[in-house]
């Protein structure tokens, strides 16, 4: 049975960004950044083979400009469900990031960390990474991706 999960280090934080793209700042920063709520399903994400799971994220985006700088924090949580039985696992992500007017991005944080019952942890992302012009140049952390225990878990 092949499996695939068809997403980067920053998923969520990408497609929850897609209303945050960086420019330079030239004006004051905020005195109260404001929170954007966000929700998306991202449907057959993780193929299972004769089923494929979906990934529901629910959060909310806070945006700071530091002077030519931007500063985005995430909090969230994402939800992988059997579109067919229901069966789901549930995680809490948060995430910061940082856009700097040479076009790198630093996330630091829990991006997500599922745990089966009764088998431990089988998706797991944290840590530190550095991206440029589309190049992950640094990776830091635990990383763990294991689709057949939580294939086997949510069918």
């Amino acid at each position: 049975m092949h499996r695939t999960v068809r997403h980067s280090l920053a998923l969520t934080a990408g497609a929850a960004l897609v209303a945050f793209t960086p420019a330079v700042a030239s004006a004051a920063p905020p005195e109260r950044p404001e929170r954007i709520h966000f929700a998306f399903v991202l449907p057959g994400l993780v193929d299972c083979g004769e089923v494929a799971l979906d990934v529901a994220a629910e959060g909310w985006a806070q945006e700071t400009f530091r002077g030519e700088r931007l500063d985005v924090h995430l909090a969230y949580t994402l939800t992988w469900s059997n579109p067919e039985t229901g069966a789901s696992l549930g995680s809490r992500g948060v995430v910061n990031e940082t856009f700097d007017p040479s076009g790198t991005v630093t996330l630091r944080g829990k991006e997500r960390g599922v745990t089966v019952p009764g088998y431990g942890v089988v998706l797991l992302s944290a840590g530190r990474a550095v991206l440029s012009g589309g190049e992950q140049l640094v990776s830091a952390g635990p990383k763990e991706l294991d689709e057949t225990a939580l294939c086997a878990y949510l069918t």
